[in-house]
């Protein structure tokens, strides 16, 4: 046997990577460290490398009698009241005189901030908030994958399917299982020869003239037609404020692109007549 090297709670024995049980999860050695040795919930995370609510959760489990400090707090929350003090507090609406004359006589003597503005030039560039094209494009490929916080936290959409699926042989990542089955099917034009080729998510329009808001678009697919022509393609099964600005936005600022909004009764339609036939998901 091999000496065990310890590398983030994992060890090499006898040529092969194995992950051991953290220490605080055998209740003798936790019993021991916090009822006998009498150290703190703080102390004992220190010595396994864990955070001492950590060690509260695995006191809990285990029944292990806890120090009154610890019980005490164990699940509380601080009420109402107390939140909006400590907010006061922080907002400076409850300090003292003698701390505020404290604070006075620290700054004593400090000029480094006095009389300092900033130019109108820097508030301007500050008004604008400009984001390049070229960052909108970044910014945008950096999410691919990701589920927004919004669904994360808050649960909205939980409906939508996305992630990565096969779409004949290709692995791609859609924003919605609607994206996912439209394109499918525009995979089934290309068989019946009605259009070239597609592509999704490949252009970005920059609203120049706006400098708050909703200031550019990505469409949903980009459609390449026998004729050499291009039109763009939204797969939308209802629109939210942000989506109705865009398409609006698009309309004044892009009025010669061709944008067709794929919606409930489209889409309900083509997964009726060819959902089957083309395996939708």
């Amino acid at each position: 046997m091999f000496d065990r090297k310890k590398y983030n709670k994992k060890y090499y024995i006898d040529h092969k990577k194995v992950k051991l049980e953290p220490i605080y999860r055998n209740r003798e050695w936790l019993y021991n460290k916090y009822t006998e040795e009498e150290l703190s919930t703080r102390e004992v995370a220190k010595l396994c490398g864990a955070s001492y609510f950590t060690i509260n959760c695995w006191l809990k489990k285990f029944n292990i009698h806890m120090h009154p400090q610890n019980e005490g707090m164990l699940g509380k929350h601080h009420s109402r009241e107390t939140k909006r003090k400590y907010s006061e507090v922080r907002k400076g609406h409850l300090v003292s005189e003698e701390t505020r004359k404290k604070i006075s006589k620290g700054n004593v003597g400090n000029t480094k901030w006095l009389g300092k503005h900033h130019s109108e030039e820097s508030k301007k560039k500050m008004r604008k908030r400009i984001v390049s094209k070229e960052t909108k494009e970044k910014m945008s490929k950096a999410q691919v994958g990701k589920i927004p916080n919004s669904i994360q936290i808050a649960g909205n959409y939980g409906y939508i399917k996305r992630g990565w699926y096969d779409i004949n042989g290709k692995n791609m990542f859609f924003r919605s299982k609607w994206e996912v089955n439209y394109a499918l099917y525009l995979d089934f034009l290309i068989k019946q020869k009605q259009i070239k080729k597609w592509t999704y998510e490949k252009d970005i329009f920059i609203f120049e003239k706006i400098k708050y808001g909703t200031r550019s678009y990505i469409p949903d697919f980009k459609i390449y037609n026998n004729d050499s022509t291009i039109e763009y393609h939204e797969v939308k099964g209802w629109m939210n404020p942000r989506s109705k600005t865009q398409l609006k936005r698009m309309a004044k600022y892009y009025p010669d692109i061709k944008l067709i909004i794929i919606d409930k009764d489209v889409y309900s339609d083509i997964k009726i007549k060819l959902g089957k036939m083309l395996k939708f998901y």
